[in-house]
């Protein structure tokens, strides 16, 4: 499966959830917004309430790697905090999120005095691991075909809505967005698509917006 849209999500208790959003202030951020970048001190992590961002890295030639996509119920920056180490990516806002803010120390003492939130925070990291394990393979063994197909699938598992031509996926990626998100060129994604239009699997909107119209012609690529 590919990592982008990976078990990591922290489902708590209503005492959990309460305890969590009140460990911090709530910060509305807007589509565009950077939360964090590379090279920063980390020291604090953000519980995603509300939207969708993106975790990418920079290359050595400033191209984007978009490695992960965080939604409501996901710690953003755990790792780093926990480890102790500064920022190696960057967190962009896609859809306006608001997020409860929690600084290290306190993320701490929550962990030590609420066992069971840590051990959710453990699941959290492993998932985590064996996702990017996923992530090494399908770039190993998958085209650029079979890794895109794979991304619009479990974008329609998360983010899709069920209309009479199919499912509708309710973020709009550009075609240079996907192409960062599985590795490859914008131009290879285009190719991809045109190719998924012709088989009947996708759709394409006037605005942009794909909708995938037959789910199991497009699992053959997988």
């Amino acid at each position: 499966m590919n990592n982008l849209f990976g078990g990591s999500i922290l489902y708590l208790s209503e005492n959990e959830n309460k305890l969590i959003k009140t460990a911090g202030p709530t910060v509305i951020y807007p589509p565009g917004q950077l939360v964090f970048a590379a090279g920063e001190i980390a020291d604090r992590v953000y519980f995603m309430e509300k939207g969708i961002v993106k975790i990418f890295k920079l290359t050595t030639c400033g191209n984007y790697c978009t490695v992960a996509l965080r939604f409501p119920g996901d710690f953003i920056g755990l790792a780093e905090v926990l480890y102790g180490g500064r920022r190696s990516c960057y967190a962009e806002v896609m859809e306006e999120a608001h997020m409860t803010i929690i600084q290290k120390t306190v993320l701490e003492n929550m962990l030590m005095q609420h066992p069971d939130i840590a051990v959710k925070v453990a699941q959290i990291l492993g998932a985590r691991l064996r996702e990017a394990q996923s992530k090494l393979f399908e770039m190993a063994c998958y085209q650029v075909p079979s890794r895109l197909a794979l991304l619009l699938l479990k974008t329609s598992e998360r983010l899709g809505e069920k209309t009479d031509e199919g499912i509708k996926l309710k973020v709009k990626f550009t075609h240079e967005e996907m192409a960062y998100m599985v590795g490859t060129s914008r131009p290879s994604v285009t190719v991809a698509l045109k190719m998924f239009e012709k088989e009947k699997s996708i759709k394409r909107t006037k605005s942009g917006e794909i909708i995938i119209t037959c789910a199991e012609t497009l699992k053959k690529w997988i």
